[in-house]
């Protein structure tokens, strides 16, 4: 079993609003992975 399949078979036992939590925290998490691009001012500079 893989963990795509491993991950499935738990969240089917949950009961729905806990199905949503883990899709929320699911979507944190995904979120929180995606590379964020350097902002830049007018002028060209890198923006922290």
């Amino acid at each position: 079993m893989n963990i795509e399949q491993a991950v499935l078979e738990k969240l089917r036992q949950l009961p729905v609003d806990k199905q949503q939590e883990l899709l929320n925290f699911a979507y944190f998490l995904y979120q929180n992975n995606i590379p964020k691009t350097p902002l830049r001012s007018v002028r060209g500079y890198v923006l922290i």
